[in-house]
């Protein structure tokens, strides 16, 4: 028998249940993780929770989790009592399953996903220290969960690319309310592909803004590309944060139809710096200069916008518009996207009429 040659489990993906909410021993969501991590090879294995009686039930470790090096579905709306929401303007979600990182020690992480194509659904993380839930691993899936009251950080990505958080169906919707600094940062090790839609970030479960929580919303500092938002209505993020977002690295980050707000006055997706004739400076998402709308108008046919834009020469660029109180805390609303070419010279002028009328006294930006 060749020592090079190892036996590999065949348990079926399911066979692994979490039955207690203690920390450690049989039927412990410790012990689940470190047997999942025996299935080599294999599809992802099914973490489930049957834990008796009434909810919630909160798991509180005493030390950190086990860090899954093969892939795994963490899946909470297992547990019975659960449930995924169903509402398009709603967070609805039962999630019965906590984990509470209230007695890890100083600067612990709840759970890091290291593997690839792992899958958390239907979970609350609450009061970790140094960020509730770490994806190092490539093209992993967080959906449906509720991240609170966590210090530094709600979600981290420190690695690999191709993740997802969140996405345009309901039950994707991932909520991340109170988290001490930052809701969702994506460290400067995340190759790209990323993609974040349809959470609710710093807003109520009735997708409305009261109070903004005065914090950061999304920090991207990856190499890009990704996607906060789209093109449709159901991939749109909705914050309320002191800034919303923040690019502080890498290129090709694409934010689109958001509904962001900040605290006294409303805040664009994205930051705006001083523009540059022919846009030839460097910097997070190349520093990219901003339109100037010289005349927005509501007429028959919707909300006629003019201006122009001064960028590279001889390039293609997507335009996205929004509408805005000019003062207060109300999410702003995406009005639709033009393209315009810019001439040899990197300038273009633009006049485009969107099928949605703005409301009068708003602002367009």
């Amino acid at each position: 028998f060749s020592q090079a040659l190892r036996a590999l489990s065949t348990r079926p993906a399911g066979a692994f249940a979490v039955t207690t909410t203690a920390d450690d021993g049989p039927g412990s969501l410790r012990e689940a993780l470190t047997l999942a991590d025996t299935i080599q090879g294999a599809d992802n294995s099914l973490i489930r929770f049957e834990i008796p009686g009434e909810g919630p039930h909160v798991i509180t470790p005493e030390q950190p989790l086990p860090a899954p090096v093969e892939g795994i579905t963490l899946d909470g709306f297992t547990q019975p009592g659960s449930g995924a929401n169903a509402d398009p303007e709603r967070d609805t979600a039962v999630r019965t399953i906590h984990l509470d990182g209230a007695l890890l020690p100083t600067g612990g992480t709840g759970l890091i996903l290291a593997a690839q194509d792992s899958r958390v659904r239907g979970l609350v993380f609450t009061r970790f220290a140094g960020g509730a839930l770490e994806l190092a691993g490539n093209s992993n899936r967080v959906e449906g969960c509720h991240f609170v009251s966590n210090q530094v950080a709600g979600l981290r990505i420190t690695g690999g690319s191709g993740h997802r958080i969140g996405g345009p169906a309901p039950a994707q919707r991932n909520r991340f309310s109170a988290n001490a600094f930052l809701h969702i940062t994506e460290g400067t090790g995340s190759g790209g592909d990323l993609r974040i839609q349809g959470n609710f970030i710093g807003v109520g479960p009735d997708g409305v803004v009261g109070t903004p929580d005065f914090l950061q919303g999304i920090e991207l500092a990856g190499s890009g590309p990704s996607l906060i938002g789209g093109a449709t209505a159901a991939e749109a993020n909705r914050m309320a944060n002191r800034i919303p977002i923040s690019i502080i690295g890498g290129r090709g980050h694409t934010v689109r139809g958001n509904r962001a707000a900040a605290e006294g006055f409303p805040i664009p997706d994205l930051p705006v710096f001083g523009n540059d004739p022919g846009d030839a400076d460097t910097g997070a998402n190349d520093l990219q200069n901003s339109p100037a709308i010289t005349e927005a108008a509501v007429v028959t046919e919707g909300t006629r916008i003019r201006g122009t834009l001064g960028s590279t020469p001889s390039s293609i660029f997507a335009l996205d518009f929004y509408s805005m109180p000019a003062a207060g805390l109300v999410l702003e609303r995406h009005l639709g996207t033009t393209s315009v070419t810019t001439d040899a010279a990197g300038n273009a002028a633009f006049e485009v009429t969107l099928p949605v009328r703005a409301l009068r006294g708003r602002v367009i930006a």
